[in-house]
């Protein structure tokens, strides 16, 4: 009969300290994916916003919003 508690054990030690390099891979993977959202997010308004002033829906300048 196998012994299920030494396999137990096993997976617990190894769970409670992740290295530190995964950890580390993950942090910089969450920055990227942050970073990468952010541009994303910055050339759709940019488009939509250039898109609107094309068609005159917005002005361009700013004298003509604050008369």
């Amino acid at each position: 009969m196998p012994d299920f508690n030494q396999n137990q054990q096993d997976t617990t030690l190894q769970t409670k300290s992740p290295s530190i390099l995964r950890r580390l891979l993950k942090v910089i993977g969450a920055i990227v994916l942050i970073f990468l959202l952010l541009f994303i997010m910055n050339y759709v308004v940019k488009r939509e916003v250039s898109q609107l002033i094309e068609t005159g829906t917005i002005p361009d300048n700013i004298e003509e919003i604050t008369q």
